[in-house]
């Protein structure tokens, strides 16, 4: 948290968050993260789409963030690469 802090005061306009590296975007560990660009009227970009076979591909299904957007309204989120093989999960939450 003191490090996005830090970066939004130097001016970071976003977060990125890559949920193949092993979290839900549902989870709750992130959800201070939601909260605090939330607040400030940050962006968050997650990746959706396939990753490396090596990590948790199945976490950036976009279908996840229903979850999210429902819990945070107000959080301003962006689908990356549209869900690449997903596409049409995107397509009909949009």
């Amino acid at each position: 948290m003191e490090l996005l802090a830090a970066a939004a005061d130097r001016g970071a306009r976003g977060l990125k968050l890559y949920p193949p590296m092993g979290f839900l975007p549902t989870d709750a560990i992130v959800d201070q993260l939601y909260e605090f660009c939330s607040a400030r009227g940050l962006p968050v970009l997650f990746h959706t789409g396939p990753s490396v076979p090596t990590l948790h591909a199945n976490n950036a299904q976009p279908s996840h963030l229903d979850g999210v957007a429902r819990r945070f309204p107000e959080l301003r989120i962006i689908k990356g690469h549209c869900g690449h093989e997903w596409w049409e999960s995107v397509a009909v939450a949009v």
